[in-house]
């Protein structure tokens, strides 16, 4: 019995560490997705501008 316990615990916290990871890498991925689209926002205002569309 009591091996079972220690495998359900061990499993435990590897399922905890990879969600753990699952959840920064997901705001990482959200963080570099809106400094690209800022990064966008920026190029093209600076283009249109230098075009005197704007």
């Amino acid at each position: 019995m009591k091996m079972v316990n220690l495998k359900e615990a061990e499993m435990r916290g590897v399922s905890e560490t990879t969600n753990s990871r699952v959840a920064w890498y997901s705001i990482i991925s959200l963080g570099i997705c809106i400094l690209a689209s800022c990064a966008q926002l920026w190029y093209l205002t600076r283009f249109f501008q230098k075009k005197k569309l704007i």
